[in-house]
């Protein structure tokens, strides 16, 4: 059997089912006792009738003797008059003697007769009276009830009394119809009360999903739900409080991301700092030139031009150095990818002659600028850029390139090193997550690069580069 869907149709069903079934079970038992009630009633009357006339008839026949002739006067006389005394009410009356032979019988054509049928035999063995109802062939509906006329009557016979069935029929049809009346409309009101009820504990149920539905992850405060004092009020009021927990923890989460990426940042600002050192130096050594030939060149323009250059240089490294090191409020900016590529090869300059690794561009003169955090992203350039270089290790190839693809910009970083083993991939930028020697990496740089990313609404992807190592490829959408 399909159960409907809904909490209130199920209600309806399983309750209507099983009320209907009691009540069922109940209306067979109160008509099963009312027809017995009813049918004892006149099987009882019927029964106090002939014993009545069997003793009369008995103590007549006694008085009378044993003249067949006189008997069977007395007798046809005795049931002519019974007959018409009580009307419509008695279809029939027999008298047997003790050898089945009708003596009396309202219908004059089964004088002398033999009957060997069951009801004849029983009513002449049997010493108590015996009552039965059936449909007499020409009688209609009847309740038999026979009785023996003892020992005192000459022809030691028995009595048969059919009394019209009739009245007891019509009164148990009404008492069935009263019966399936008051239970049916006991059904439909029980139902109706039911449907009622389910109906109203569904409806709260309906609008607490509504308010779960409503609810959006990323508010602020939690969706007020209804208050109740029932058991739907109590779920109302753990969801009010899971909001509240989810807020919290969500607060907490962005919290304890924006200290990661802070920890990140430290992180690469140490692993960074030859780098840096080295692109102050250079200029130093320049500017430290540029003061000696001022003191014999007569040239003083261009040796001046010279030292403003080197003192430009050092203050685009130190303002790279602070951005990347110190926590910042995040604000969209429009830059270009080309210009955050060439400063982080800048900071990366030493490390790549150290290591003898070859950094070449291939940037696109006509790639348009884009909108986010600009510090942001030239820290996820130089997040891959020192991945990279941890991957070749020694002389090998870093190439990074730029190129705008429909509406976004994507910026390539590939490596000869040995690339990702395909089991890991799934786990890469996973927060804490690193294949480098304990010390050597905090395993949060890819997961603070995507969310980086993500935060201006890109994406990071990793595939295997031409070069033979691993490729890079951050996506940022074009505004």
């Amino acid at each position: 059997m399909h159960l409907p869907s809904s909490i209130h149709d199920r209600l309806v069903f399983l309750i209507g089912w099983c009320v209907s079934l009691i009540l069922v079970v109940l209306t067979i038992v109160v008509l099963r006792i009312s027809k017995d009630a009813l049918m004892q009633s006149h099987t009882a009357r019927a029964s106090a009738t002939v014993r009545t006339v069997s003793m009369a008839v008995s103590h007549d026949l006694y008085l009378i003797g044993e003249s067949e002739k006189e008997v069977d006067d007395y007798l046809a006389t005795f049931i002519s008059g019974f007959i018409h005394d009580r009307g419509e009410s008695t279809r029939y009356m027999i008298v047997l003697d003790n050898r089945l032979i009708v003596r009396a019988h309202t219908d004059i054509q089964q004088y002398g007769m033999e009957l060997k049928d069951d009801y004849s035999i029983a009513a002449v063995t049997s010493r108590e009276p015996l009552v039965h109802i059936f449909n007499h062939e020409s009688y209609g509906w009847v309740i038999e009830v026979t009785s023996q006329l003892g020992d005192i009557s000459p022809i030691h016979g028995a009595l048969r009394l059919g009394i019209d069935a009739t009245e007891l029929r019509s009164a148990i049809q009404q008492t069935t119809l009263v019966v399936l009346l008051i239970f049916g409309s006991a059904i439909l009101i029980i139902i109706f009360l039911v449907s009622r009820i389910s109906r109203s504990a569904t409806r709260k149920l309906r609008r607490t999903a509504e308010f779960i539905e409503s609810f959006d992850p990323l508010a602020s405060s939690p969706v007020v739900l209804p208050e109740s004092d029932d058991e739907i009020g109590l779920v109302n009021k753990q969801f009010t409080q899971l909001q509240e927990r989810f807020i919290r923890s969500r607060f907490d989460l962005e919290s304890t991301n924006r200290n990661l990426m802070h920890t990140e940042k430290l992180a690469a600002l140490g692993r960074m700092a030859a780098g840096v050192a080295h692109a102050i130096n250079n200029p130093l050594l320049g500017l430290k030139n540029c003061v000696q030939l001022l003191k014999y060149d007569d040239d003083r323009e261009e040796n001046l031009k010279l030292l403003s250059d080197g003192i430009d240089r050092i203050e685009d490294t130190v303002s790279s150095l602070l951005g990347t090191s110190r926590k910042r409020v995040v604000e969209n900016d429009m830059f270009n990818a080309n210009e955050c590529a060439r400063n982080v090869v800048t900071l990366l300059g030493h490390r790549l002659s150290k290591q003898k690794i070859i950094m070449s561009l291939n940037l696109d003169s006509d790639l348009p600028e884009v909108s986010g955090d600009r510090l942001g992203f030239e820290e996820v350039l130089l997040n891959l850029g020192m991945n990279s270089l941890d991957a070749v290790a020694g002389p090998g190839t870093i190439h990074i390139s730029t190129v705008r693809n429909g509406n976004k910009v994507e910026i390539h970083v590939d490596d000869s090193g040995s690339g990702v083993n395909e089991e890991l991939r799934e786990k890469m930028f996973e927060p804490f997550f690193t294949t480098k020697d304990v010390g050597q990496g905090t395993g949060l740089g890819l997961y603070v690069s995507r969310e980086i990313c993500a935060s201006m609404g890109g994406d990071i992807l990793y595939t295997e580069s031409s070069f033979g190592g691993a490729r890079f490829t951050i996506l940022l959408p074009i505004t």
